[in-house]
């Protein structure tokens, strides 16, 4: 059980470290792909160290690392899905028919906070869909004894 809110826990620092990150990065007017793929790597990278060092005790291992991060690419995929398609979504012209306000996203402080939604958005897609492939893929009882 202790694992289990130290892995919480872990990964709620991880999608606030991300949030900020994509916050920091999107003021700064990077692409927002690109800037969910380098948030992604800030996250993934320190939920590495401190799951390894806090949650499970290990020694930090470049080979692991590799593991870690190629077992979160899912996610990373599921979060991009999910952010390009909200962005597809708000721009649609039939949108601006049904929400005037949407009309003025691009130069608005209104547009950056509806983008970090997205990022939240997908943020928790990943980690549902990162959840769903360990438990019934990864770690299935049939495989597991």
């Amino acid at each position: 059980m202790r694992e289990l809110i130290s892995f919480g826990f872990v990964g709620a620092l991880g999608a606030l470290s991300n949030l900020v990150c994509f916050y920091v990065l999107d003021f700064f007017n990077v692409w927002y792909l690109l800037n969910a793929c380098l948030c992604f790597a800030l996250a993934v990278s320190q939920n590495y160290v401190l799951n390894t060092a806090f949650t499970f005790k290990h020694s930090l291992k470049w080979r692991a690392y590799l593991s870690y991060v190629g077992a979160n690419l899912f996610g990373l995929c599921v979060n991009l899905f999910v952010l390009a398609l909200c962005q597809k979504l708000l721009l649609n012209p039939c949108l601006e028919l049904l929400m005037p306000i949407f009309v003025e996203l691009d130069s608005s402080v209104l547009r950056r906070g509806v983008l970090m939604c997205f990022q939240a958005l997908g943020i928790i897609c990943a980690f549902i869909s990162n959840f769903l492939f360990a438990k019934f893929l990864i770690y299935k009882e049939s495989q597991c004894d």
